[in-house]
């Protein structure tokens, strides 16, 4: 009866691409293959000017984008109007703004999909009868 489960195991475990052979549980496998947001950065130490670049410049050409295509209507002549007003910060701000609103709402998509998740792996379990 035993070896039965454990053969249920194995082949639900390994069904899901998350297992190497001979693991106990995936743990081992997710802990070795964990990348973080350091790990596509070059490793020649220029990680922390990329990420200042990225936090000053990314906000504002959102920005950009936003005022060229809500504020201004697609117009040129009003977005250079817009731009002439020194509205440097401010541009800046809105494009803070809507990556902030976007980060919110990828961080709910990835809690939704990963309690999605779990919710199916648990009722799996519950189906095969493994512990």
């Amino acid at each position: 009866m035993e070896e039965v489960d454990k053969e249920k195991r194995a082949l639900h475990l390994s069904s899901r691409g998350k297992v190497e052979e001979g693991s106990q549980d995936g743990q081992d496998y997710v802990e070795e293959n964990r990348l973080g947001i350091l790990d596509y950065i070059s490793e020649k130490g220029y990680g922390d000017i990329i990420s200042l670049t990225s936090f000053l410049f990314m906000p504002y050409i959102v920005g950009l984008f936003f005022v060229f295509i809500v504020v201004a209507g697609l117009n040129p002549m009003i977005f250079m109007y817009v731009l002439n007003m020194n509205a440097l910060f401010s541009t800046w701000a809105i494009g803070y703004e809507i990556l902030a609103i976007l980060a919110i709402f990828w961080i709910a998509k990835v809690l939704l999909t990963s309690y999605l998740e779990v919710r199916e792996y648990n009722q799996l379990h519950k189906k095969l009868k493994i512990p």
